[in-house]
Formats: structure tokens, C-alpha cells, sequence
């Protein structure tokens, strides 16, 4: 490599005693230190050139709260305030403290991802307003604690968002009109309904949409949680009433379909009869003694592209550390060893969720599986906490970074 002496380098990048590197070259070493908060704060006081390429990543996301909700509207209505065009996340938790209002919109201009948490009635038309600037730019919106009106108002402005790629109702959005009946029922779907959508995530009732999605052609979901409660609605279909069962919706999406959510509350065994091209499967909420439906549920998969197995598993049964003796791991380990997807089985992890983080059990898991199940497979075995998976694993973990957050 062959250096020029400063007499032959460029006027602009000539410093005295220094070889300058070009502000692209400094913008990619900063881009490596994504995930180190502490030296990217660092690099945003050494120079003017470097702090925005700094900011661009740790103050991507930015969290409102009732304690730094004052202080964070005086900073981003500064005449001279930058902070906003860093922020491409932003999750308002405020609830009847802070109108969402008063911070979407020109103050942060760049935001991709919304989360909104608010116990008050928000009618749809008031909060479609809120987000119509970023209706060209919007790729996540999470909606949780959420009381609307009109479920059939919601979803019709939905289809605006063209560039949407995951949206996720959880069990805590209510509706004052659940009913998405009133929606004209000839009306002749449109082939470009929400041609991004990838990722989608119900609860509750909230699951009814999707039906309404599949009505209007929205088969490109790869991704799918669907929480139901015990009673779920019955939607209107060309004049006929139907129950959304959720196998119907598994087959709907057949091949399109690549990672997948279940619970045992949905009462059925899972038919991914359909689903040939499966690489993801997580179960949530185990009970080791009741946790027959994992089994019968692997038996189920047809997909030999399936790579990746998460068990949330409960550590405790009824105040007590649960028994591992109480989960038949020998029909698992058949039941892998044998599957169409056993050549290409990569990972199987066992999460565990509550009080008991014993290292017993993690060992346990492993000597019962690990040279039991095809020789590849790693397998992982590790605790997370309540507060992580409260609100689900599924949209904080996967869907809605947390790791730096104002």
C-alpha cells in the first residue's frame, strides 16, 4: 500500500501531520459498532462528522413514557433539535398522560416502526390522522392497551399502508364495534391490498382480521401468531356465518407460510398439512405434564425445510420446580428423529419461563436430548424473565427492538 506525502494529497482531506480516511470509510466502522451502545456515545463526541452516523443507531429507537415525556417534547421542539431525524422506532407508553399527536409528525419525520400503548378511546379516524405521515414509510405498527371504535373503520384504512410489513394487535386492543360484518361483502378485493405484509400478530378477536385480509388476497404472511381467546367471533361471509378456526387460516396461507406461533389454548391440534415450506416453529406457554400437544404437533409437520424449535417452558408447577420427568422427551426425540424435517433440524431451544432459574433443569434438557435427536442439532437451553415475555416474546424479541431505546 503505497501512501501519498502531504505535499500530493488532496487539498480538502489534508491535515497536517494525519492521513485522513474518507467519510464513507468512517461511517462504515461506525455501522460495525451497532450493537456497542457505550463506544458509539463515545464516537458522537469526537467530531460534528461523526455524531450523526453515531445517533443513527443508538437513538434509533426512542420510548415515551409519562416520567420523560415533558422533557422529550421541549427537546424535540428545540429550534435547532437533530434528534428526530434519528429516531426510526418509536413506541409512546404514556397512556392518558401524552396524546400520541404530540409526537408523530414533522418532529420525527423518520419513523418505520410505531408502537402505541394508551388506555383511553382513540376513535380510528383520530389515529389513521396520527399516522397518515408516515403512510408511505411505515413498515411495523404495534397497537397494545388500545381502546378503538370502529374494527371495520380500522381495517379499511389499514389497506392504505402499502409498505406495511408487520402489524400486531395483541389481546389488550378492544373494539367498541368488533364487527367487521358491516364491510361490503361483493365488493371485488384488490390484488394490491398490503402487498408487504409479512408479519402478523392477533389477539383475541383481533384475529377476525385476518380472515379479512385473506378475503382481500393478503396471502404473503410468512410469519403468524395468532392468540385466540376462549370465545372467538363468528364473521360474516358472502351471507353465511363461519367460525374463524384457526387450522382454516394455517391451510389459507399454505405454502407461503415459513415461521409460525402456537399455544395450547387453541384448543386443536395445528394442521400444517398445507404449510410445506415451515422452517420456524415456536411453542409458547408449556406446561411440561400437559405438553402432549408439542408431540402430536411435530407429528403433524410435513415441511422438510424446518430448521429451528423454541419451547417457552414453564421452570415452576404451581409454586413448585417443575419435574422434568413429567414431559415424555422419548416420544419427542422419535418424533424428530423421524419427521420429514430431521436431515435439515439445525436448533432446538428450550426457554424457560418464571422464578426457577436452576441450572439443573438446562442440564437436564440437554442429557435427555443431545445424542437422542439428529446429530447437528444444537441444542440451547436458557432462562428469560417475566418482564421479557409479558407482553410476548414474539413482538419485542423479533419484531420491535428494544436493545437501544431512549
Amino acid at each position: 500500500m503505497t501512501f501519498l506525502d502531504q505535499s500530493q494529497q488532496p487539498r480538502s482531506l489534508s491535515i497536517p501531520g494525519r492521513l485522513e480516511l474518507p467519510p464513507e470509510l468512517h461511517d462504515r466502522i461506525i455501522d460495525h459498532l451497532h450493537a456497542d451502545r457505550s463506544t458509539l456515545m463515545a464516537c458522537s463526541t469526537v467530531c460534528r462528522a461523526w455524531l450523526r452516523a453515531a445517533r443513527h443507531h443508538f437513538l434509533s429507537t426512542l420510548e415515551i413514557r409519562r416520567r420523560n415525556a415533558l422533557t422529550l417534547r421541549r427537546l424535540l421542539k428545540a429550534p435547532h433539535a437533530t434528534l428526530g431525524l434519528s429516531v426510526r422506532r418509536l413506541a409512546i407508553r404514556a397512556g392518558k398522560a401524552v396524546r400520541p399527536n404530540q409526537f408523530i409528525g414533522d418532529r420525527l419525520p423518520v419513523v418505520e416502526s410505531l408502537l402505541l400503548s394508551a388506555t383511553y378511546l382513540v376513535p380510528v379516524k383520530e389515529l389513521i390522522t396520527y399516522t397518515r405521515c408516515y403512510v408511505h414509510q411505515l413498515v411495523e405498527l404495534v397497537l397494545y392497551s388500545v381502546k378503538l371504535d370502529s374494527f371495520a373503520d380500522f381495517a379499511t384504512e389499514l389497506l392504505e399502508f402499502k409498505v406495511l410489513r408487520h402489524l400486531c394487535l395483541a389481546n389488550g386492543v378492544t373494539w367498541v364495534d368488533p364487527s367487521l360484518s358491516s364491510m361490503e361483502a361483493d365488493t371485488e378485493p384488490s390484488a394490491a391490498a398490503l402487498p408487504s405484509l409479512n408479519s402478523l400478530i392477533l389477539g383475541g378477536r383481533n384475529i377476525d382480521l385476518a380472515w379479512w385480509l385473506l378475503e382481500r388476497k393478503v396471502v404473503s404472511i410468512a410469519r403468524l401468531d395468532l392468540r385466540p381467546s376462549h370465545s372467538l367471533l363468528r364473521v360474516a361471509s358472502d351471507a353465511a356465518q363461519r367460525s374463524p378456526e384457526v387450522n382454516q387460516i394455517y391451510r389459507a396461507l399454505g405454502p407461503n407460510l415459513y415461521e409460525l406461533d402456537l399455544r395450547d389454548d387453541q384448543q386443536t391440534i395445528a394442521d400444517l398439512s398445507a404449510n410445506v415450506k415451515l422452517r420456524a416453529l415456536w411453542f409458547h406457554d408449556v406446561v411440561l405434564s400437559d405438553g402432549q400437544w408439542v408431540i402430536d404437533t411435530l407429528a403433524q409437520v410435513v415441511s422438510p425445510h424446518l430448521h429451528t424449535i423454541t419451547l417457552h417452558a414453564y421452570s415452576d408447577d404451581h409454586g413448585e420446580r417443575v419435574s422434568l420427568e413429567s414431559f415424555h422427551w422419548y416420544a419427542l426425540t422419535q418424533v424428530l428423529s423421524n419427521a420429514p424435517f430431521s436431515a435439515q433440524l439445525r436448533r432446538i431451544q428450550i426457554l424457560w419461563l418464571g422464578f426457577y432459574d436452576d441450572a439443573e433443569l438446562t442440564t437436564g434438557v440437554r442429557k435427555r436430548l443431545v445424542g437422542h435427536v439428529p446429530a447437528a442439532v444444537d441444542v440451547v437451553a436458557d432462562f428469560v424473565s417475566e418482564t421479557e415475555t409479558r407482553f410476548g416474546a414474539t413482538t419485542h424479541d423479533r419484531l420491535f427492538d428494544r436493545h437501544y431505546t431512549v
